[in-house]
Formats: structure tokens, sequence, C-alpha cells
């Protein structure tokens, strides 16, 4: 559940608390925008992925072939939103 006196930033029916922010101060998020598609490839070759399956677990080649097309968007926006807690906290 989300803190008391945080803010809810996202979800979804699986995850239902996947961010909150408190005070311009902490974010936090469920999932990782510092990873680039090089590292994911990385994981995989050395088999961290699930080799589970149902309806909310990726596959590995889903992870590898959607972080191509994501990862340079999704890396822009966690330097995005860390220059703006810095801003934040200078005011």
């Amino acid at each position: 559940t989300t803190p008391q006196g945080a803010v809810r930033l996202g979800g979804s029916e699986i995850c239902p608390e996947q961010g909150f922010a408190v005070d311009h101060q902490v974010l936090a998020l469920q999932f990782h925008l510092e990873l680039r598609a090089a590292d994911l490839a990385e994981l995989a070759s050395q088999g961290h992925f699930s080799r589970e399956t149902g309806p909310h677990i990726a596959t590995a080649e889903e992870i590898l072939t959607e972080s191509k097309q994501a990862g340079a968007i999704s890396n822009k926006l966690m330097f995005a939103l860390l220059d703006k807690l810095e801003e934040l906290n200078t005011q």
C-alpha cells in the first residue's frame, strides 16, 4: 500500500502500487528505468529471467524485444525525473 502522506503515481491490475512520491523528496518506482537494452541482454545471457509462463510473466525474448524499443525512452524519463526532483529540492 502507498505510505501515509504519499501521492500515488500509478499502477496496474497486477500491481496496483507501481509508484509514489512523498513531499518532493522521495520517488518510489516498481520498475527499472536505469536498465538499458545491453544490461537486459547481459542478464538474459546469464539466465536471470523467469522460465515460468503466465498472463503477467514476460519471456526473455519479449523483454529483450521491448527493451530495444523502450530503452532510450526510459533512460530519458529517468533523467528527467531526477532533474525534476533536484529542481524541487533546490527551491
